[in-house]
C-alpha cells in the first residue's frame, strides 16, 4: 500500500521505522476486520430485503428492487442466490439496483433470469439493456455470460427512478 511505500522510504532511524511498520500493520488488520463486517451487514442487508419479497403481493411476475449496498457485488448476488432458493420463485426474473453515492455516485444492475424464462423469449441482456440510456454506463449490451444473467455499472444514479420505471415495463 502507500502508506507501507512511504514508510520504508521515509528517512528516519531503524527503530521507529520498524515501530511504524508495526503500527501500520495493526492498522491495516482493524480496517481488513472492518470492511469484512461491513460486507456481511451488507449481504445480510439484502438477503433480509429479497427474504421478505412475496409474489402475490408483486405487481407482475418479475422483481426490480434497489437495494443500496454500495457497489458490492457479492451482497447482490448473494440475494439473487436467495430469492431463487425459495420454490415460489424459481420462474420469476430479478433485477436489483444499488446506488453508491459515496463512491462517485455510481449504480450497480444485477439480473438473472431463469431458464424457463429464457425460453419464452425473454433474454437478460436485453431487459438490462433497456436502463442503459439512464446510468452513463455502456452504450450498449456487450452481451455476458448467457441469456440468463447480466450486471452493469454506470455513473448517473440521479436517474435511479427511471430505471425503475423502465425495467418494470
Amino acid at each position: 500500500s502507500e502508506l507501507s511505500f512511504k514508510v520504508d522510504n521515509a528517512r528516519i532511524g531503524a527503530i521507529a521505522k520498524s515501530k511504524l511498520r508495526k503500527d501500520l500493520k495493526v492498522l491495516k488488520d482493524k480496517d481488513r476486520a472492518y470492511q469484512k463486517d461491513l460486507g456481511k451487514q451488507r449481504k445480510k442487508k439484502v438477503v433480509d430485503i429479497v427474504s421478505k419479497i412475496n409474489m402475490d403481493t408483486e405487481n407482475g411476475n418479475f422483481i426490480v428492487k434497489r437495494i443500496d449496498v454500495g457497489l458490492d457485488k457479492k451482497a447482490l448476488k448473494e440475494g439473487i442466490k436467495k430469492f431463487y432458493k425459495n420454490k415460489d420463485n424459481t420462474g420469476v426474473p430479478i433485477m436489483l439496483i444499488s446506488c453508491s453515492p459515496n463512491d462517485k455516485n455510481k449504480i450497480i444492475i444485477l439480473a438473472e433470469i431463469p431458464k424457463a424464462t429464457v425460453k419464452k423469449g425473454i433474454h437478460c441482456g436485453k431487459w438490462v439493456e433497456q436502463t442503459l440510456p439512464f446510468i452513463d454506463g455502456p452504450t450498449n449490451w456487450k452481451g455476458g455470460k448467457g441469456e440468463t444473467k447480466a450486471e452493469v455499472q454506470g455513473t448517473t444514479m440521479s436517474n435511479v427512478t427511471k430505471v425503475i420505471d423502465v425495467a418494470s415495463k
